[in-house]
């Protein structure tokens, strides 16, 4: 009865597993093409050169990484779990602490940048200077990267948990201070992003009519502002009020293993839901796309249409001009 029950478990989890490295593929996929297209248009549109949209840009690097670094390694480990390598279950438990953490800090420095915009529109530009914003995000990097590489130096240590790569939260007397500065990092991460948002929403509401008369790039960034960090704090929760509730009780949690399989899901797909969200709310990121595939489709039907001999070089030439002088 009990080897039943064992076979039937370890069947299950094999699907599981199976099933989340297939969705884990797929969400690599659409984070490095979507990321990828999001820092083009930034990068060849003058008009997105602000601070919101450079918080955003930075944020879809760190997504982009993860989604070509990360999680590739991570499908290894799932495929793999019982011939891990000590020194590939290192990497990818402190590329996901490290593209975590900079990606938690980066949605605060975003909130906190919108509260500023909206709470003081008339002095947020003379407020955050270059070297104000450069300092920014030197943090931005440097905190999440101090925080993942300590386990490497001796402050606590990464293992192999239930599915992946990670700092074991059981391991109550090794991993302790480590354990507890993360988790006083993503607590004191998600309360300033949270309060700022809030700030956020009662100022525009109560006055926005007012204080957002001429600031047309406050408004249209404050919708794209407010879903992602809300998607980011909806997809990273189960995740992480399962981490904390370990370490408080320092126990296993009695998870179902489907379970566990959603909520490392739903926090990988943060990297792949917020280019998505930028296209659909930023106005100018969207046209820039229905421009660039439109374009994509003139030429390819141009070239199709070309005789063989060709008889048509200036069309060609132009075509040609257009894609290296083209906003795209």
């Amino acid at each position: 009865m009990d080897t039943q029950l064992n076979v039937t478990t370890n069947t299950t989890t094999a699907i599981d597993n199976n099933f989340l490295a297939i969705t884990l593929s797929l969400i690599g996929f659409i984070a490095v093409a979507g990321n990828l297209f999001n820092l083009m248009i930034i990068y060849r549109c003058p008009s997105l050169h602000n601070v919101n949209t450079y918080l955003i840009a930075n944020l879809a690097i760190i997504d982009l990484m993860t989604g070509l670094i990360t999680l590739p390694i991570v499908i290894i480990i799932i495929l793999s779990p019982l011939d891990i390598h000590p020194v590939l279950c290192k990497v990818q438990a402190f590329l996901v602490v490290f593209f975590y953490g900079a990606s938690l800090s980066t949605t605060t420095a975003i909130s906190f940048d919108r509260c500023m915009a909206i709470s003081q529109p008339y002095y947020y530009n003379s407020i955050l200077t270059t070297q104000r914003f450069t300092f920014q995000v030197i943090i931005l990097w440097l905190l999440p990267l101090l925080m993942a590489i300590s386990p490497i130096v001796g402050l606590g240590q990464y293992s192999f948990t239930s599915t992946l790569c990670w700092i074991n939260t059981l391991d109550y007397q090794r991993n302790f201070p480590i354990v507890l500065i993360s988790i006083t990092y993503i607590i004191t991460a998600l309360l300033l992003t949270v309060i700022c948002n809030i700030i956020t929403l009662v100022i525009a509401y109560q006055k926005g009519a007012r204080i957002l008369t001429g600031h047309r790039n406050i408004k249209k960034s404050l919708k794209t502002t407010l879903l992602i960090v809300g998607t980011k704090l909806i997809t990273w929760l189960p995740l992480s009020i399962m981490i904390l509730i370990e370490f408080v009780y320092q126990s296993a949690v009695p998870m179902p293993h489907t379970f566990t399989v959603i909520s490392i899901l739903l926090s990988c797909s943060n990297a792949a839901s917020n280019p998505i969200i930028c296209l659909i709310t930023n106005q100018n990121l969207g046209t820039k796309l229905k421009l660039w595939l439109r374009y994509k489709t003139l030429k390819r039907n141009i070239i199709a249409v070309a005789p063989i001999n060709n008889k048509m070089p200036s069309t060609s030439g132009n075509m040609i001009a257009m894609d290296k002088t083209s906003d795209f």
